[in-house]
């Protein structure tokens, strides 16, 4: 891990979601702590990860700062809280993480604020996704489907990154992510810019270390899973989910690492191909109908 904690950085933020080596709880502490300096107004901060979709499923959720009473809702008030502002980071795949933040006032966040958290959003919502799977099903870096160095260098590659295209993509993520942490680190519109949701729509790059501490960028399969009986693609299926929750174009296009062009291009045809005219229908058909 190259950033320091606490900064409030949003690289800082961006290196939490991809901490696969952490805990449940661990994870959502270390994202609070490091969202701290940007959010927590003096009355702490909530951190909760849903498993939506499965059944009634306890969720986990860890606190930052409050008294045991600011857990009670009804101790809000007489504790000076007047408003809550929540980041919420829901995912196709059926997983949502909170983070909320206790307001001793009302207080909407800026334009600039708003599409800061969209985006880092994106990489928590990947590192969700790579952590519901992480326990059973974590590749060695020989199994990973390709080994980088931090500057891009391929070190190995398995036949679903050994295109032209999947390597080139890979080395200009490395490159990207690394520019990302260093040189445009404290230019969070570049870094974040540079560091995408996906590479190619299809992998995330997280961190891994040799016996010699060396630190390697491991290629691992993260695209959403959402599973859907009609006769959509794999990718019409992801772009037409991210469109139910309400993300446009651009957001969807950042959480997969690919083209607003490509994302528009895949909605179409899944619409098209499903009979669908209006946002409100996409939200329909992908909303769980009640037993």
């Amino acid at each position: 891990m190259t950033g320091a904690r606490m900064k409030g950085d949003v690289v800082s933020i961006v290196e939490a979601a991809y901490e696969l080596d952490l805990g449940t709880r661990e994870w959502l502490s270390l994202l609070l702590e490091r969202s701290a300096p940007r959010l927590d107004r003096g009355l702490g901060l909530i951190g909760t990860l849903w498993h939506i979709g499965r059944g009634s499923v306890e969720p986990s959720m860890v606190t930052r700062g409050m008294a045991d009473a600011h857990r009670d809702e009804a101790h809000f008030y007489p504790l000076g809280i007047r408003d809550c502002q929540n980041m919420s980071f829901p995912d196709p795949s059926g997983l949502l993480v909170l983070i909320a933040a206790p307001m001793p006032d009302t207080r909407w966040p800026s334009r600039r604020e708003a599409a800061t958290w969209t985006r880092i959003a994106a990489h928590i919502a990947a590192g969700a996704r790579l952590r519901a799977v992480a326990d059973a099903n974590t590749p060695s870096m020989e199994e990973a489907d390709a080994v980088l160095s931090p500057s891009g260098a391929l070190e190995h590659a398995r036949p679903p990154a050994q295109s032209r295209e999947a390597r080139e993509a890979l080395r200009r993520a490395a490159r990207a992510i690394d520019r990302a942490r260093t040189k445009s680190r404290s230019d969070e519109d570049a870094a974040l810019d540079a560091w995408q949701g996906l590479v190619a729509g299809r992998w995330s790059l997280v961190d891994r270390f040799d016996s010699d501490g060396r630190r390697y960028l491991v290629a691992r399969r993260n695209d959403p899973d959402v599973p859907d009986p009609r006769a959509l693609t794999r990718r019409e299926r992801q772009v037409l989910a991210y469109a139910a929750l309400g993300h446009p174009l651009k957001l969807v296009a950042y959480s997969l690492g690919l083209s607003v062009s490509t994302i528009a291009l895949h909605r179409a045809r899944a619409m098209r191909k499903l009979g669908l005219r209006s946002q409100a229908e996409v939200v329909r058909l992908f909303t769980p109908r009640s037993q």
